[in-house]
């Protein structure tokens, strides 16, 4: 079974104690019912990929000690996704946790004519690169992009 996989926003690759934020203390400790020892896996969406083992289980603070690192290298092919901003944003969330989920290495979302810009969050799933979002852009500008080998 895979290990319980988690969002870091920041790492120092010195580090060999972290404290988790709160959302994902409360998720480890209350939701998954993990207990001191139990393993898991945490990424800062920049290639790094640690093991931990839960060392205090306190459901705000939970802290975890590093067991293992490894800088996984970014993916040799790149795909760029450009997709016009949704009415309905759940739907555009949902457009980038799949894509996220698929590989999708960046993605470009368009102000397009009818439609209204809005703010969206990124999801991610058991991979340690995230895919950046670029800022809105008008169809027109694509042709500034050129592909990359």
């Amino acid at each position: 079974m895979a290990l319980p996989f988690f969002y870091l926003s920041a790492y120092d690759p010195g580090e060999t104690e972290i404290t988790l934020d709160e959302d994902n203390s409360r998720h480890v400790i209350q939701v998954l019912r993990m207990q001191k020892g139990a393993p898991l896996q945490l990424t800062d969406g920049k290639g790094w990929l640690l093991t931990a083992v839960i060392s205090d289980e306190h459901k705000k603070k939970c802290k975890v000690a590093v067991t293992a690192t490894e800088q996984r290298p970014a993916r040799d092919k790149k795909v760029t996704v450009a997709m016009s901003l949704l009415k309905n944003t759940s739907r555009f969330e949902w457009f980038l946790e799949k894509s996220t989920e698929i590989g999708v290495g960046s993605i470009i979302p368009l102000l397009c004519q009818g439609r209204k810009s809005s703010i969206f969050a990124r999801t991610g799933c058991s991979r340690s690169w995230s895919a950046p979002c670029s800022n809105p852009s008008r169809p027109g500008c694509l042709s500034c992009i050129s592909p990359r080998p």
